[in-house]
């Protein structure tokens, strides 16, 4: 019983190296929050202490992951409409050059 939180932890790491390959990246997230879950459930609380530093870490760097898939996105959204813009100003300029010229 002493060396569950060895057992769990293996177990976790192992997760965490194999779901990369299979699951969308909120599916990752979830489905190694709930085994960490079960982890502090089925351990006794006098070895949580043997866990929590590897959730505190995973979590950490779960939340930095997530937020800079944010932040791709949100720039990737933003390059397309300056793109937009800029396809359209093309666009304008070339139309503004193929109209005939008036003779004052």
């Amino acid at each position: 019983m002493h060396a569950m939180n060895r057992l769990w932890l293996m177990y976790l790491n192992f997760v965490q190296t194999r779901q990369h390959e299979n699951l969308s990246d909120s599916n990752i997230i979830t489905t190694i929050r709930r085994l960490y879950d079960r982890a502090f459930i089925n351990l006794r609380v006098t070895q949580h202490d043997k866990i929590w530093p590897e959730y505190l870490a995973w979590a950490k760097s779960s939340i930095l992951f997530h937020h800079k898939k944010q932040q791709q996105m949100q720039q990737h959204q933003e390059s397309k409409y300056l793109s937009k813009q800029l396809y359209e100003f093309c666009d304008d300029m070339l139309f503004i050059t193929t109209l005939p010229q008036k003779r004052i």
